[in-house]
């Protein structure tokens, strides 16, 4: 798989949620391809409990799961103020999350630079 460890924990964790979800053979199969990227992982950085990383993962995107939901049926009941408010929730969540990919890219010395997401449209610029 040709991404960054930090993108493959995630790309995982959003894969095992939509398969719990979802399920689709397609999923499934990305799955397979994911499982095997983390066991490739697990044994390239043996000193790191990659499980515990992969939770947090987890935690995050589950979140940003639930409240896209949440904006989805505020759209479908014309709830703006709803929706604001929870889609403002889901873009710091990803704030999180783009922060966890750049910090184990960090840790883990694929990365010598934290990045995180700018909100360039509540600061004006582009």
């Amino acid at each position: 798989m040709e991404k960054s460890i930090a993108e493959i924990i995630d790309g995982f964790s959003i894969m095992q949620l939509k398969v719990e979800k979802i399920c689709t053979p397609e999923m499934l199969s990305k799955m397979d391809r994911y499982k095997i990227a983390l066991k490739e992982i697990k044994e390239k950085f043996p000193q790191y409990n990659w499980d515990n990383v992969l939770k947090i993962f987890l935690e995050v995107n589950n979140a940003i799961w639930k409240y896209e939901g949440v904006v989805k049926k505020a759209v479908l009941k014309d709830d703006l103020i709803e929706v604001a408010h929870n889609a403002i929730i889901v873009r710091e969540l990803n704030s999180v999350r783009t922060a966890l990919c750049s910090l184990l890219s960090l840790f883990i010395g694929e990365s010598d630079e934290v990045t995180t997401k700018k909100d360039y449209l509540a600061s004006g610029k582009e």
